[in-house]
């Protein structure tokens, strides 16, 4: 559930030059991603960074995980975990064993939290290697498969334009409060608060009152018109007449 935060926490730290241990990335560790996670936790590990969300706190892998660094520090009277906390939790919602832990917040601003994560495990001294993170990354990045031959919904607000009228005609309105009414059943786009551009004249039975100004312009050869860039007169006009 909280993978798209992940994959940018991983992706940051090994940046930063840690060397990280993360199951979508093998390589950001600078070596295989290790088959045996409660061996590497008990005896490989510097610090286990752990992600709480409400998705996250009873999920079996991340529980199991973060039990056995809780348990492993107590033993050692050396802290193992670094808790952070991607959104809000009640102390209830945490049970004993967490609400009594120090959290990062990242439930605000991932970037004012990832300030404070490296602050943390600078504090701890933990080993990094800040010239090789960016080629680790790399390296796995350029492993993963990336292109994935399955189907893929796309959401854009451009779509192709089959015609558009090549003039545009300024109009006159009988009177200046005139303009709201043929604005809202009218593709228009306003020059002044008695003249008005539009691709033709209204429709008889909009029954709008306007007279043409006797002014119109190919907009294709105009990079102005009446000291206006013709794109913005353009772009209300076709938004307008789409809508």
């Amino acid at each position: 559930e909280d993978s798209v935060f992940a994959d940018w926490l991983a992706l940051r730290l090994a940046v930063e030059g840690y060397k990280v241990w993360y199951d979508r990335y093998k390589l950001l560790g600078g070596e295989s991603y290790p088959k045996d996670i409660d061996e590497a936790i008990t005896n490989r590990v510097f610090r286990l960074i752990s992600i709480l969300t409400r998705a996250s706190i009873h999920k079996k892998n991340p529980l199991g995980e973060r039990t056995l660094a809780l348990n492993l520090a107590k033993e050692r009277d050396s802290e193992l975990a670094i808790p952070l906390k991607l959104e809000h939790l009640l102390p209830s919602e945490l049970g004993f064993q967490l609400s009594d832990l120090t959290f990062i917040p990242f439930d605000k601003q991932w970037s004012a939290g990832f300030a404070g994560l490296v602050k943390k495990l600078q504090a701890v001294e933990c080993p990094r290697d800040p010239v090789s993170g960016r080629a680790r990354v790399g390296q796995s990045l350029a492993e993963e498969d990336c292109v994935k031959g399955t189907p893929e919904r796309l959401w854009s607000n451009l779509f192709p334009l089959r015609d558009v009228p090549q003039r545009v005609h300024l109009f006159t309105l009988r009177r200046k409060e005139d303009y709201h009414e043929a604005d809202a059943r009218w593709p228009v786009a306003r020059e002044d608060e008695t003249h008005i551009w539009a691709f033709d004249a209204p429709e008889p039975e909009l029954g709008i009152q306007v007279t043409p100004s006797g002014r119109s312009f190919l907009w294709k050869e105009k990079r102005e018109i009446m000291n206006k860039p013709t794109s913005s007169i353009m772009s209300v006009l076709i938004r307008r007449a789409v809508e």
